[in-house]
């Protein structure tokens, strides 16, 4: 019994000593507390600028033009490997937009070039040249900027003497990129404004069928930004009947739809070829509805009256007007809506291009794909310079600026596409086709003063060598090395 007795005394006198030890300061941690939130991102008050769309005319695998405003302090965009000068971004505004000031800001790492210039164009003229962090003053409104590089720390020249000229031949290395962090832009009161560009979905899109070549009307071309670029049907007849089939990833509500209608390369492209005058919108569902469109480059934004909501729509021609020249009808630019959100689609299917990377391989033409060849020439006081690019995605782009003093100066540009006629390892011989401007009478056309058509048709035939490339009509000789 008095075993008993002692046990439980002595559980008696443990239980009391750990409900003290529990009542002193404890440092266990309370069972109650509170929970601490997140601190919240500060509201981004800065006036809002939609952009309708944009593009880079080339970018390195995961670092696209997007990555510009993804709001991600180690994002920025990147030129693919080898290119430099001569690339650049194009922002095209949804509304006209009054801007004061740019500001461009680079990237410092490895395998990267500095840039030294960047030129921009606002419509499509140079209005504004400057180094990285440099403020640019505009006083404006535009549609669009374009940010083009001009020049790099990486440059490399070589002078020689063809005869009475000297010629300077600059290359941009291999083993470079150029890349931009951020664009700043300030609207009219000095202050900057907040980029939104389009939303961009994942899809499939696919034609019933493609003019060839498909490197040059590709059906994916309806969404890059690009209005000199366009899907064009290469069915016999006017293209009635052919349709554009989009399979987005997830479940899209659209009310809305922009056009750019016909092919917008120039108004001669345009007159020449047919374009939609009446189309229907198909969902799945069941769901079916005509609307028309005017004979016009202007684009059309159409309230499509239902909002629509599905993975799947199908968009059918159903009448044309005739173009000038040419049945082929073709459509430049889609953007679709979700109110006044603008909504872009990223084609995901493989697409049927010609690679003219494997076309060009073993042939004088590999080491000069997306490489700016730029040459200046000096001849009897006359100063010139030149450069291309040869992309391997077809497209191309020419600069040239002729110079006599004391200021008498000519500055061109051209820009298309391309595609190979022949090619081995001596020579090729190539197309180039697409549109030809002339900046000065750009300037005069946008002062009111020149009504004509200022971007003109053109096609060529260059010959290329190891040594050089050689035009027909538009291009003058380039030295290559």
């Amino acid at each position: 019994m008095r075993n008993y007795l002692f046990l439980f005394i002595l559980l008696l006198s443990l239980a009391c000593e750990d409900t003290v030890s529990n009542s002193n300061n404890s440092t266990d941690p309370p069972t109650d507390k509170p929970k601490v939130e997140a601190p919240k991102e500060p509201e981004d008050k800065r006036p809002i600028v939609y952009l309708q769309g944009l593009y880079a005319s080339t970018s390195a695998t995961s670092k696209g033009v997007y990555n510009l405003f993804d709001k991600k302090e180690s994002s920025y965009w990147q030129s693919s490997r080898g290119t430099g000068p001569d690339e650049g971004i194009m922002l095209y505004f949804l509304n006209k937009t009054e801007l004061t000031g740019i500001e461009i800001e680079g990237v410092d790492a490895a395998g990267l070039a500095t840039l030294k210039q960047v030129t921009v164009y606002g419509n499509g003229a140079p209005v504004a040249a400057a180094g990285m962090g440099e403020r640019m003053d505009l006083e404006d409104a535009f549609w669009s900027i374009y940010i083009r590089v001009v020049r790099t720390d990486k440059d490399k020249t070589e002078e020689q003497k063809d005869g009475k000229k000297f010629v300077s031949i600059t290359r941009f290395p291999d083993q470079y990129a150029v890349a931009i962090k951020t664009i700043r832009l300030f609207g009219k009161d000095g202050e900057e404004l907040r980029i939104e560009p389009p939303e961009k979905i994942d899809a499939r899109i696919t034609a019933s069928s493609t003019l060839a070549p498909n490197t040059a009307y590709d059906v994916s071309q309806l969404f890059d930004a690009r209005k000199e670029l366009a899907w064009v049907e290469g069915a016999d007849g006017t293209g009635v009947g052919e349709r554009i089939t989009f399979t987005s990833n997830r479940s899209l509500s659209i009310n809305g739809i922009k056009v750019w209608n016909g092919y917008q390369r120039s108004e001669n492209h345009f007159e020449a070829n047919a374009k939609v005058k009446d189309f229907e919108l198909q969902v799945k569902d069941g769901f079916t509805k005509k609307y028309t469109l005017r004979n016009t480059q202007a684009p059309q934004k159409i309230d499509l009256g239902n909002r629509i909501s599905s993975r799947s729509f199908d968009l059918e021609i159903k009448d044309i007007y005739k173009g000038h020249s040419y049945q082929d009808l073709g459509i430049s630019e889609l953007l679709f809506f979700d109110d006044e959100k603008p909504i872009v689609f990223n084609n995901t299917a493989a697409k049927n291009i010609v690679d003219l990377r494997t076309q060009s391989k073993n042939t004088v033409l590999a080491p000069i794909l997306n490489q700016r060849i730029y040459n200046e020439n000096e001849l009897d006081d006359i100063y010139t310079n030149q450069s291309i690019i040869l992309r391997d995605d077809g497209t191309f782009v020419l600069y040239a600026n002729e110079y006599s003093p004391p200021d008498d100066s000519i500055e061109t540009i051209a820009d298309g596409n391309w595609e190979i006629l022949e090619a081995d390892n001596k020579k090729a011989k190539i197309k180039i086709f697409g549109k030809y401007l002339n900046f000065s009478e750009l300037e005069l056309y946008y002062k009111g003063k020149s009504k004509g058509d200022v971007a003109r048709i053109f096609k060529d035939e260059l010959t290329i060598t190891a040594q050089k490339i050689t035009g027909k009509k538009l291009m003058d000789e380039v030295y290559i090395k």
